[in-house]
């Protein structure tokens, strides 16, 4: 971005502050502890340069412009810092990390501001999609680079900073010293960097030991790395410079920048967000280059090779067709049940269209999301932290579903989808029509909305894998046997749709060897062992109890209709057709 290089960080554990490698140590540098960084992150390659800040802020605050377009910018406030990182982030077509309010004045000139807030759903640095200044912990984790020399590279100052005694008293074309052993330059000396945390001298006694944002309350945000008017002990990697006495406001000839940005959620480092790589523990898969195939009440939806979305038949809610208003770019799948429908695109983003009704969508929520749900009024998301956010409307308790034979009509059974959502760490969503499951990280499922037939009650135990339809869940076991809940419309003796009625949750089959489940309106589906489909549920002409033959790869049940796709990345499809969600799919 506007010619800046990043390194790629990744995570990982180190002792920071006074270690043994260090000397002449401040007592706010004490004791030195573990800290894990858990999120692996861009670090700046080198500090941002004039030419940089000026083709991005379109001035040039520094006060030795004289050194050319290649050196650091300088004479900058914190302020100014995160002004450059959020425009960045706007160029870039991400979330700003930060909001700044109580704002006058012009970046790089007499910006001040009367505070800054993470715009993370989190409220985390860490959780930001775009450029930020990096934490102190991320600042001294890259600048050790895994080793616990004096300074960033060596023990020796002069192979590696710009500081009082070499510099002549000026700044210097940056890269020009050597490289760290992560290839990160200039993290000694050259020009003090700006980090996030503000400065307190006791913090490191309790500190957590685990992603460090910095103190809640403190001094001045800290500086890092000396600069061309110290001495060396303050090019030191364990050295936290502060002003005491100071402000936000305050700038010097010797106050530049660094940025970061956090790296999207990818479990196995291959560069790939879980929702676009097909297979998230193997790092030789980088995208995924697999056909998926997502199936509504009435339509169908295709992501091909390349991440290209097509959609098929008729959305719900007399919307029209689903193929109005789908959107080009390159998508992990999709998500769509009734009147809606929602893409995840491979950088985490969420596009949705269709019919707007509750507000299943506006606005569509910005940020980067790790999978994404719809139910008939309502969406869901899982963010980088696995927490859930809903949105859209919840059915009131007169509410009646037009299309099934089960009005929802019990107000102690308020469907409260969107507000009702469970706290905690998430891998997956399954929402059904008026009830939404989500499964935990210790693979537990948590349910909530309606739960006239138990659809809300989970049974106890772990699940690798859930899939909800309109009144019932099912989830895999870890020994690979499948168990259902909530309506059974065996049980409920109820004619569907002129066809006869059988147990989509009493007629699950028995025995494991089963790889997914699929819950579809009355029906559910699974992929056995040898890669072939069974299908339990409502039998109705035209059926989706009888499955074409396999092997298969993936499976989606819909309304009235099913999907597959085989091992050549062919979909078929079979059951009802009436606005072409079967025959017009390719």
């Amino acid at each position: 971005q506007q010619g800046m290089d990043f390194v790629k960080v990744c995570g990982g554990t180190f002792e920071m502050g006074c270690t043994a490698g260090q000397s002449g140590c401040d007592s706010g540098e004490s004791p030195a502890h573990d800290v894990t960084l858990t999120r692996d992150f861009w670090m700046g390659e080198t500090e941002v340069t004039q030419s940089q800040w000026e083709a991005v802020m379109g001035n040039n605050p520094s006060s030795f412009s004289a050194c050319g377009e290649d050196c650091p910018v300088d004479t900058l406030n914190w302020w100014d810092a995160l002004a450059l990182a959020n425009e960045l982030s706007a160029e870039a077509g991400l979330d700003a990390c930060y909001e700044l309010t109580g704002c006058s004045g012009i970046a790089g000139d007499d910006l001040d501001c009367s505070s800054a807030t993470v715009t993370s759903v989190t409220g985390s640095p860490y959780d930001c999609a775009g450029y930020r200044l990096p934490t102190e912990a991320e600042w001294e984790f890259s600048a050790r680079a895994g080793t616990d020399l004096l300074f960033a590279g060596s023990n020796a100052v002069t192979e590696v900073a710009w500081y009082g005694g070499n510099s002549a008293a000026t700044t210097h074309v940056v890269a020009t010293k050597n490289a760290n052993a992560w290839g990160l330059y200039d993290m000694s000396g050259n020009i003090y960097e700006w980090v996030w945390d503000p400065y307190s001298g006791s913090y490191y006694s309790s500190s957590p030991a685990v992603d460090p944002e910095g103190p809640a309350a403190g001094g001045v945000p800290v500086r890092r790395g000396g600069g061309w008017d110290d001495t060396e002990a303050y090019a030191r990697v364990s050295n936290r410079i502060f002003e005491d006495g100071g402000s936000v406001s305050d700038r010097g000839n010797n106050l530049g920048l660094r940025l970061a940005r956090t790296v999207p959620v990818d479990a196995d480092g291959d560069g790939a967000f879980m929702h676009a790589d097909c297979d998230d523990d193997d790092p030789a898969v980088v995208l995924c280059t697999e056909v998926l195939v997502e199936t509504g009440d009435t339509h169908t939806c295709v992501t091909d090779a390349s991440g290209t979305v097509s959609c098929f038949g008729r959305l719900a809610w007399g919307v029209g067709s689903v193929s109005t208003g789908v959107p080009s770019g390159s998508y992990g799948g999709v998500a769509g049940a009734a009147g809606h429908v929602c893409a995840l695109a491979v950088d985490g983003t969420l596009d949705c269209w269709g019919g707007d009704t509750f507000a299943e969508f506006t606005p569509v929520p910005s940020g980067t999301y790790l999978a994404v749900d719809t139910t008939h009024s309502g969406s869901c998301v899982l963010d980088a932290a696995g927490e859930i956010m809903c949105w859209g409307q919840d059915d009131p308790a007169t509410a009646t579903d037009a299309v099934a034979p089960f009005p929802q009509t019990n107000a102690a059974d308020v469907t409260e989808i969107v507000t009702a959502v469970p706290a905690g760490t998430f891998t997956q969503l399954a929402l059904g029509y008026w009830h939404a499951c989500a499964l935990r990280t210790d693979g537990t499922v948590d349910c909530w909305g309606a739960d006239t037939w138990g659809n809300a009650s989970p049974p106890a135990g772990a699940f690798v894998q859930i899939a909800s339809g309109a009144y019932h869940s099912c989830g895999l076991r870890p020994d690979t046997s499948i168990e259902c809940w909530g309506l059974d419309t065996g049980q409920a003796s109820v004619p569907v749709h002129g066809g006869s009625d059988l147990g989509q949750v009493t007629d699950t089959p028995s025995g494991t060897g089963y790889k997914s489940v699929s819950a579809g309106y009355y029906s559910s589906c699974a992929l056995n062992s040898n890669d072939e489909i069974e299908c339990w549920g409502v039998v109705g002409p035209p059926t989706i109890y009888t499955p074409p033959s396999g092997p298969f790869k993936q499976l989606s049940v819909g309304g009235y209709h099913a999907c597959v796709v085989d091992f050549s990345d062919q979909v078929s499809c079979w059951g009802l057709d009436a606005d072409g969600q079967v025959s017009l799919t390719p």
